[in-house]
């Protein structure tokens, strides 16, 4: 009995081009397909053969928007790109434990999908939990119809790149301990407004909430030693962000163009701020730095206009350049005597500032200061 692929020319034949009206409700699709092609000439169908149905092509089922549900059989060993593609009340698909093949656009348009189910087999590493794919602990596809409100499943160590990017439906999540969290795996959420992280999170990737532009409220756990490039870049709504002990670095842009960010209080043992880390948070009001920070990369607080005080602790070291460039509100600065230089342009255009105690022993520049025309030292 050969083998064919569910798309392809002999099956299309079967069903002709009315297949996609045909197609609907909930379907189990056989492991067989007797096909038939027609002579138009005699009037008659002739038998091609009797077909087992081992892989669904690309397009497949495009846009058979009647199908709701469908079960596919045990003989199916792949599902090709954009199988199901534009299946806009597709709610369900249950694949075959033995899939040794899925291509993870397979369900792209499927905007009311909640749950794709799968067993473990031996050929394919791909199960489902809770209606979500995984992989070896990590979480490769996520529904786009999947529940407003989720909680990542026991035994998931990771939430893969780019899983819940564009979610518009989500609106809270939790994470809980022991889960690595990667790159862009959040990104663009529109209307994700609470997220909770357990302590326990391994860490957040680059990119991980930017654009989550509903976002409020952020704690990240001490579990979390770095916060990498653009983290939470652009959550235009983000207004308070707890640093919790054990948090070392706050990578590039990681809170950079959040708008409505008030405060920012750096626990101790947190030692680098890297460049542009908070750079265009324009109502941040409050900064705070414990014990344990050192350096203060390029623009990281650049163009944060509602800053009036900021006081270093004794182990900052090094301030680098533009990393306050533009805080126009900032009245007084207060230096550590073990300050060993403060760069170029640190301070460009602050011109509010009154008061800055820089130690006889800190390098400083003739450009450091510059546009502070209001400075007396």
């Amino acid at each position: 009995m050969e083998p064919c692929r569910w798309g392809d020319e002999r099956v299309r034949s079967q069903w002709g081009d009315q297949r996609v009206q045909i197609i609907h409700g909930d379907v189990v699709l056989p492991s067989k397909v007797m096909v038939r092609k027609r002579n138009e000439l005699k009037n008659e169908d002739t038998a091609v053969g009797e077909f087992t149905i081992t892989v669904i092509d690309n397009y497949a089922f495009k846009n058979c928007k009647k199908l709701t549900s469908i079960t596919l059989p045990n003989t199916v060993n792949e599902v090709k790109k954009n199988a199901f593609d534009g299946c806009s009340n597709l709610t369900t698909i249950n694949l075959p434990s033995t899939l040794s093949g899925l291509d993870l656009s397979f369900a792209s348009g499927c905007e009311n999908l909640e749950a794709v189910n799968k067993g473990k087999g031996v050929q394919c590493g791909l199960y489902s939990v809770d209606g979500l794919l995984c992989d070896n602990g990590e979480v490769v596809f996520c529904p786009l119809g999947y529940s407003s409100s989720i909680t990542i499943p026991a035994g998931v160590t990771a939430i893969g790149e780019g899983v819940f990017k564009g979610h518009g439906r989500l609106l809270s999540v939790t994470v809980p301990q022991g889960v690595t969290i990667k790159k862009g795996a959040f990104m663009d959420c529109a209307n994700l407004r609470d997220v909770t992280l357990c302590e326990g999170v391994k860490a957040i990737g680059e990119d991980a909430f930017s654009g989550c532009t509903a976002l409020e409220h952020i704690s990240i756990p001490g579990s979390v030693e770095r916060l990498e490039t653009q983290a939470f870049k652009g959550c235009l709504s983000l207004q308070q962000a707890t640093f919790n002990p054990g948090i070392k670095i706050v990578g590039t842009r990681a809170f950079a163009d959040c708008g409505s960010l008030r405060e920012a209080a750096l626990p101790k043992g947190l030692t680098d701020v890297f460049n542009e880390a908070f750079a265009n948070c324009f109502a941040l009001e409050r900064l705070t730095f414990a014990e344990g920070v050192r350096y203060i990369g390029s623009d990281a607080f650049s163009f944060c206009s509602a800053l009036r005080e900021i006081s270093f602790p004794s182990t900052m070291e090094y301030i680098n350049t533009k990393a306050f460039m533009g805080c126009t509100a900032l009245e007084k600065v207060e230096f550590n005597p073990q300050i060993k230089e403060i760069e170029r342009y640190a301070f460009f255009g602050c011109s509010s500032l009154t008061t800055a105690n820089v130690p006889k022993q800190a390098k400083i520049y003739d450009e450091t200061f510059l546009n502070c025309n209001n400075l007396s030292r």
